[in-house]
């Protein structure tokens, strides 16, 4: 199991790629969807931070226990308020996306994947 997150609109933790063992400066694409499959083979389940409940349901079930047994009743509090945050200009846009390349092909691959387990989920119940 790994936890991503994408904090902001658009903004991924710092180095996805460097916790999971890629090679931060081979930005081929080939490379990429290689490290991508070979990540999506090691791990059942990948949970997002941003959807933490939907999570949460989805690890009950691999784990084969009610979900109920997972969740915790807290408070969430955080001092930023990343909604309300300054967005960055496009050509910051274009820095960061040409620097965070294979964490955002990770995070949307992720992203994508776990809404397909969400959806076969739903489509069990």
């Amino acid at each position: 199991m790994v936890c991503l997150t994408k904090q902001c609109p658009g903004l991924l933790d710092p180095r996805i790629s460097k916790h999971l063992s890629l090679d931060a400066f081979n930005d081929s694409q080939s490379y990429v969807e290689e490290e991508i499959a070979k990540l999506d083979e090691a791990f059942d389940l990948v949970m997002l931070q941003e959807y933490f409940f939907e999570s949460l349901v989805l690890l009950s079930r691999e784990l084969c226990v009610d979900y109920r047994l997972m969740y915790v009743n807290f408070r969430m509090t955080t001092s930023n308020d990343y909604a309300s945050s300054e967005r960055f200009s496009p050509s910051q846009m274009a820095t960061f996306n040409r620097f965070f390349a294979q964490d955002i092909a990770i995070y949307d691959h992720f992203n994508r994947t776990f809404w397909e387990k969400v959806a076969e989920f739903a489509s069990r119940t």
